[in-house]
């Protein structure tokens, strides 16, 4: 148990704080395709960062990139469920990685 007074912890296991508005899409199946186009908007915005990241090398994209990842190392260290928070954000760094490198090569992005 963290002794970090901004992590929300819950006795009886329920989701408390962000989570518990997180979870209604993890639960019920009509609302999956928002949480897909949402995964999708959040990695082609993670997508573009790359993108204006590498190829300009503008401090403030690096900055933002930095800020970015910290806040995901941040948001996982203090899950209450350590491992499915890992997952997502490796799947939308994963999938904005993809995006960005898939956008470069065929000239979209």
């Amino acid at each position: 148990m963290s002794d970090d007074p901004h992590t929300e912890r819950s006795e009886t296991g329920e989701a408390t704080g962000f989570g518990r508005h997180i979870a209604v899409f993890f639960e019920d199946p009509a609302l999956w395709p928002i949480l897909i186009i949402f995964v999708v908007h959040v990695s082609l915005g993670g997508a573009l960062l790359l993108l204006a990241a590498v190829r300009s090398g503008s401090v403030m994209a690096l900055g933002v990139l930095a800020l970015l990842l910290m806040l995901s190392v941040d948001g996982v260290r203090r899950a209450r469920q350590r491992r499915r928070v890992a997952l997502w954000v490796l799947l939308l760094w994963t999938l904005s990685a993809l995006i960005a490198g898939v956008s470069s090569r065929l000239g979209v992005l």
